[in-house]
């Protein structure tokens, strides 16, 4: 693995603005769903994830992490949609770690390991109904083209309404915003785990 390019701040490292939205990462909902192996704070004393780089900016990582609190916790589409479409953000761009967490949290939610495997390697998986207008919608938005054409809008809608369509494009930008944060950052997935994008190199 690529050695990371920032140096790991520890909460003790931390000037008030720093502290208090470390405190806000550690403290809020997200360490009631870290049970799967993914923790907040690493072996090195840093916050994990994009989390660590937020902190160089705080007023700025602070609207980041509520922003995401809401995107994992705070939607009307399910657990599995959400994470699907996270999924779908991950093997696009390649983030390793997002990867790593995320495909996680889809496994947890009843995402099976042969959609997860085909996302992972860039294969449309095997999905029908609302399942596969979550996917088809993540895959348009972060595509080539990144446009979603009349016939998918249509179908988005009448299957999630406005409301999950409007979800689930969010998501998307959201965790397309992490996964720059994540890749810019070379924010390493932990010790131990196998790399889900070894083409990318190292």
């Amino acid at each position: 693995m690529r050695p990371r390019r920032l140096e790991p701040l520890g909460r003790a490292d931390c000037d008030d603005a720093q502290g208090k939205l470390w405190d806000a990462i550690v403290g809020g909902p997200r360490a009631k769903s870290h049970g799967s192996g993914v923790p907040l704070v690493g072996a090195d004393g840093g916050l994990i994830g994009p989390f660590d780089p937020l902190l160089r900016s705080p007023e700025l990582g602070t609207r980041v992490q509520e922003l995401g609190a809401v995107a994992r916790f705070g939607l009307g589409i399910s657990t599995a949609h959400a994470e699907l479409a996270v999924c779908v953000v991950a093997a696009t761009w390649r983030a390793r770690f997002e990867w790593f967490a995320h495909a996680r949290f889809a496994a947890e939610a009843g995402v099976p390991a042969e959609v997860l495997e085909a996302i992972r390697l860039g294969r449309r998986p095997d999905l029908h109904g609302d399942d596969a207008i979550v996917h088809d919608l993540a895959e348009a938005v972060v595509g080539p083209k990144h446009r979603v054409d009349d016939v998918l809008y249509a179908r988005a809608v009448e299957r999630l309404g406005e409301r999950g369509t409007v979800e689930v494009v969010t998501l998307v930008g959201y965790y397309c915003m992490i996964s720059a944060i994540l890749n810019t950052f070379e924010i390493p997935r932990p010790d131990g785990t196998d790399d889900p994008f070894p083409e990318v190199g190292a």
